[in-house]
């Protein structure tokens, strides 16, 4: 049985797909490479198996981070030889478990989900920061504005969402704490940066501001019991969101408020990854296909 988990590409269009086989009592991880999205669905030219995957990201064009469920930090270095890619770790490093990374541009740090705190991985010196605890409870996701090469954002099973500057271990700003449940996913735009997006364990999907911490600015129930993932559209104000069902959801944010513009349930399983490109949101679920919607 093949499961796609989550899905990137880098800024020329390439991409990778990560995969969980599940074979009677054995799993195993298989990170496809390709070309382009007009590749998918089809032989990739390359691919890395190893130990299944909770979240990967490009770094750099030819870089990739992988967070495998063993706790293992594996980069990846893509090579391409007579037409085909090569996927090789070039380093590693071993933690008790991971949940989510995220990254800057044009910077070699990974920000690392380790249950209640969070790491930050310098690839290049093979480094990693002192440890940023603010959270009491299990972290479940970050994320990054990716040209501020400092600031990131974190949300957990504590109910909060705290805002952070790498720079100072020591102090975190909350930006929101829901009275009830726990905060599984958080995402911030990226041309806008006071607008950050967060997603509840009961399906509601919170719209923040960053100028008004401990508020949030408007809320969007969804039909969804659990918000799984949140993905920004780095050239749009739109968010894409998956919980425990078949359907993708997008909402826009441009005038301070949560608006659905799409919904597509064509999955036939639960969607686990999202991720926009040119305007256009490709999605995978526990399927092998790849789904392309344009918006």
């Amino acid at each position: 049985m093949s499961r796609s988990l989550f899905l990137d590409f880098n800024s020329i269009g390439e991409a990778f797909v990560s995969f969980a086989y599940i074979d009677r009592k054995y799993c195993t991880g298989i990170t496809r490479y390709y070309r382009s999205c007009n590749e998918f669905n089809i032989t990739s030219p390359g691919y890395f198996q190893g130990a299944s995957c909770c979240d990967g990201k490009f770094l750099e064009d030819r870089t990739i981070v992988l967070a495998e469920n063993t706790g293992r930090l594996r980069v990846i270095k893509v090579d391409e030889e007579y037409e085909k890619y090569v996927l090789d770790t070039v380093d590693s490093m071993r933690f008790r478990t991971i949940r989510e990374i995220a990254v800057w541009k044009n910077s070699l740090d990974v920000a690392v989900c380790l249950e209640e705190r969070i790491m930050i991985f310098d690839v290049k010196a093979h480094v990693h920061s002192d440890y940023f605890e603010g959270h009491t409870e299990y972290i479940y996701s970050v994320d990054t504005f990716k040209e501020h090469q400092h600031c990131f954002v974190t949300c957990g099973a504590d109910k909060k969402a705290l805002l952070w500057d790498k720079r100072d271990v020591s102090y975190s700003l909350v930006l929101y704490v829901h009275e009830f449940w726990a905060l599984k996913s958080i995402a911030w735009n990226q041309i806008n940066d006071n607008q950050i997006a967060c997603g509840t364990l009961a399906g509601e999907v919170y719209l923040l501001d960053k100028r008004k911490p401990e508020s949030f600015v408007d809320v969007y129930h969804c039909p969804m019991t659990n918000i799984h993932r949140i993905s920004m559209n780095e050239n749009s104000n739109q968010l894409a969101i998956c919980g425990d069902t078949e359907e993708v959801v997008v909402l826009d944010c441009t005038h301070n408020d949560l608006k659905n513009v799409y919904s597509n349930s064509e999955h036939e399983s639960y969607v686990r990854g999202m991720k926009f490109r040119d305007n256009v949101l490709y999605t995978c679920a526990f399927t092998p296909q790849i789904y392309k919607h344009e918006l």
